[in-house]
């Protein structure tokens, strides 16, 4: 693995197995906002979804480096009524080309108290 000092992961691990895991990035080329970190990746392998990984990593970042944070994710991912209902307030959508085909994401913000 490279070390970036601009990037922090956050692993969720049981019985010494990988279950999941947020990567988190504090440089991202996508500027959306000034003072957030963004959540890069959220993984959680499908056979321990719904099983409150994905809360518990988010929830982790929140205490290690604040709620001021924005991600975005596929318009048709499963997880966008999860961020939604943790907080997350849905600003719109971005699009991107990828070989000639237009890519729809909705981005979310948090904002800390």
């Amino acid at each position: 693995m490279l070390i970036d000092t601009n990037q922090k992961i956050f692993i969720y691990e049981q019985e010494g197995n990988l279950r999941g895991y947020i990567l988190l990035n504090f440089q991202p080329e996508l500027k959306l906002t000034s003072g957030h970190y963004e959540i890069d990746k959220l993984y959680i392998h499908k056979e321990f979804r719904k099983q409150s990984i994905g809360k518990s990593l988010i929830l982790e970042s929140f205490k290690k480096y604040g709620k001021d944070c924005w991600l975005y994710t596929w318009d048709k991912n499963e997880s966008v009524n999860f961020y939604l209902h943790l907080g997350f307030k849905d600003k719109g959508m971005y699009e991107f080309d990828i070989n000639g085909k237009i890519v729809k994401n909705r981005i979310f913000l948090m904002k800390g108290n």
